[in-house]
């Protein structure tokens, strides 16, 4: 579940079955804070929204026959980039929150990426690096276009977390092939 602290004693949120604005699954794999100070949670099923004032939560789930939902309800990440807009990787792609009709716009739900498990993001210069189990990728969001940033000629490298320093230096930290400097 998601747990809150305030220094003195912890509230435990956690899902309900019989409560559609509990949280939605107990597996939080991401948290992020929006400019609104709301936080977002990725579960192993669903992606949530919660508001403080409410403390309820607004679940978002994969429909297939709904290409406005969100890609998949597996959320690896949640990224709030420099123009407040909200990204979510998934185990299916890349999706970006529309706020105005709450949907998503999925990206990488064709063949332009081999890895659709998204396991990073980070803003760089307007571009979003997006590290997966099979690389890293560079997505322009103005265009939609991703290409592969190889980081070994030989083999695929998975991409666990991606990190900006206040110098400006990235770094990709790697499942057993250990940090690069980007």
């Amino acid at each position: 579940g998601l747990n809150r602290y305030d220094g003195y004693t912890f509230d435990v949120f956690q899902n309900a079955e019989s409560d559609s604005l509990s949280l939605s699954n107990n597996y939080v794999l991401a948290i992020s804070e929006d400019e609104k100070k709301n936080l977002w949670v990725g579960t192993l099923f669903g992606l949530n929204y919660f508001d403080y004032s409410t403390e309820k939560f607004t679940r978002f789930f994969h429909s297939p026959n709904d290409g406005t939902s969100i890609s998949n309800n597996h959320i690896r990440k949640i990224y709030i980039d420099s123009s407040g807009r909200i990204w979510i990787g998934t185990n299916s792609g890349l999706d970006l929150y529309e706020p105005n009709n709450k949907t998503f716009k999925q990206y990488f739900n064709s063949d332009n990426i081999s890895d659709k498990r998204i396991n990073a993001i980070l803003e760089v210069d307007g571009h979003l690096l997006i590290g997966t189990d099979s690389g890293l990728y560079i997505f322009n969001p103005q265009d939609g276009k991703v290409k592969l940033h190889p980081l070994s000629e030989n083999k695929k490298i998975s991409i666990k977390s991606l990190f900006k320093c206040k110098n400006g230096d990235v770094y990709a930290g790697t499942f057993n092939d250990g940090l690069f400097m980007l």
